[in-house]
């Protein structure tokens, strides 16, 4: 496997693990294996602008 790859499924793995961690999906709901890389990457900065929003 390439190094870029690697990197590439690394940082997925991570931001899903923030994603069911942070609450925006369950650790059973099939559909955030499937989201690709850019997917992932809007979710979290949604979730984190909503937080930071609600927390002010």
């Amino acid at each position: 496997m390439s190094y870029l790859r690697e990197a590439v499924d690394k940082q997925r793995s991570i931001l899903i693990h923030k994603l069911i961690h942070a609450g925006v999906y369950h650790q059973t709901d099939p559909t955030i294996y499937h989201k690709t890389m850019t997917e992932l990457v809007y979710e979290y900065e949604r979730s984190v602008i909503n937080k930071n929003h609600h927390a002010v």
